[in-house]
């Protein structure tokens, strides 16, 4: 009788550890996703600052970017990036 209280207890353990293995190895895909999420709203967020601040430069009278040490070529350059260079 001990020796099948033995093995139930064993495979009772096992069970345990198979699902901590298992949560540990979902808990890491999840922890993977939410930093790749993360990482990809930080990056869209970069995009849209650059596309608002070269609109803004755009904007500036010529008076403002002297005072900047910019050119009016150099803000067209700078203006004609695509918003995720």
């Amino acid at each position: 009788m001990s020796y099948t209280y033995v093995e139930q207890n064993q495979a009772q353990s096992l069970n345990v550890f198979e699902k901590t293995v298992l949560n540990s190895k979902a808990n890491k895909d999840l922890v993977k996703k939410e930093s790749n999420r993360k990482g990809l709203v930080k990056t869209v967020g970069l995009w849209a600052q650059r596309s608002r601040q070269r609109k803004q430069l755009s904007q500036l009278e010529s008076h403002l970017l002297e005072d900047l040490g910019l050119t009016r070529e150099m803000v067209k350059k700078e203006v004609s990036k695509p918003f995720w260079k």
